[in-house]
C-alpha cells in the first residue's frame, strides 16, 4: 500500500523531549520541511533540532504527533488546560492537533512508500522538461541520446548554480566541495567520457547527502536552500537515469 501526500495544505508537529515538562510545537510547514526536519532523522536514528531543542536520537522523544491540515494552525484556535485540573502555567494546546489528519504512524512507523507529488514549481518544471525529452528520444539513435544527456547536464549545471548561491547566503562563504563539484560539472559539457560523468555524479551525491544533514540542522532558515536542493536532486536523479 502506498501513501500519497495531500496536495497543498500545512504540516504541524507536537513533540516532547524526555527532559522537558512541556511539548514543543512547529507549525505550518510544507511536506518537504517536515520530512527533513523530523521524519527522516527520526526514522534513521540521527540527531535533529526542533525549535532549539536537540534530540540526539529518537530515544529522547517521549511523545510525537504529526498532523496535516488544509488551513494554517491559527484557523483552528487553542484549548486552555487551566480548566482541566492542570496548572495555569501550562501552555494552551493548539486545536490543530485534534482537528488535523494524523499522519504520525504513516510517516514514522511504517516502511510503506510515501508518494509526494508536491515538487517545488521550479523543480517540477525542470523535471517535466527532462521527462518529455526522454520520452521523445527513446526510439532515437545512441548519438541523439548522448545529445539529450548533454542538454540535461546544462539544466543540472543551472540547478547547481542556484543551490550553491543559496548555500553562500546561509553561510557567508563557499565550500570547497562545492567548488570542486562546480569545476567537474563545467567539464561535463565538453566530454563524453563515462568515467568523467561518474566522477561528477559521485561528487554530486556527496553534496546532496551533506545537504540533507544541513537542512535538518538549519530548520526554518533553510527554506530557500530546501527549494534549491529539491530542484537539484530531481534533475540529478533524472540525468543519472538518462545515461545508464
Amino acid at each position: 500500500m502506498n501513501f500519497t501526500i495531500p496536495e497543498g495544505g500545512f504540516w504541524h508537529c507536537q513533540i516532547s523531549h524526555k527532559k522537558s515538562a512541556w511539548p514543543i510545537y512547529i507549525f505550518d510547514r510544507n511536506y518537504e520541511q517536515i520530512d527533513f526536519e523530523i521524519v527522516q532523522p527520526f526514522k534513521k536514528g540521527n540527531p535533529f533540532i526542533v525549535n532549539g531543542t536537540v534530540f540526539n536520537d529518537r530515544s529522547e522523544v517521549v511523545n510525537i504527533k504529526i498532523v496535516y491540515s488544509s488551513q494554517k494552525h491559527d484557523y483552528y484556535g487553542k484549548k486552555s488546560l487551566s480548566g482541566y485540573g492542570v496548572l495555569v502555567l501550562a501552555p494552551d494546546v493548539p486545536l490543530v492537533f485534534e482537528k488535523g489528519e494524523d499522519w504520525t504512524a504513516r510517516l514514522l512507523y511504517t516502511d510503506e512508500p510515501i508518494l509526494n507529488n508536491q515538487a517545488t514549481e521550479k523543480g517540477k518544471l525542470q523535471a517535466l522538461t527532462i521527462v518529455n525529452n526522454v520520452n521523445q528520444t527513446q526510439s532515437q539513435t545512441q548519438h541523439q541520446e548522448q545529445n539529450l544527456t548533454l542538454s540535461n547536464i546544462q539544466q543540472l549545471q543551472d540547478a547547481f548554480a542556484d543551490f550553491r548561491q543559496e548555500y553562500k547566503k546561509l553561510h557567508g562563504v563557499d565550500d570547497s566541495i562545492l567548488k570542486e563539484t562546480q569545476d567537474v560539472l563545467d567539464e561535463l559539457s565538453t566530454t563524453s567520457s563515462a568515467s568523467e560523468k561518474n566522477k561528477a555524479f559521485s561528487k554530486l551525491r556527496r553534496v546532496l547527502k551533506g545537504a540533507e544533514i544541513f537542512i535538518t540542522k538549519a530548520g526554518e532558515k533553510a527554506t530557500k536552500f530546501l527549494v534549491a536542493y529539491h530542484a537539484l536532486k530531481g534533475i540529478y536523479d533524472l540525468c543519472v537515469s538518462c545515461i545508464k
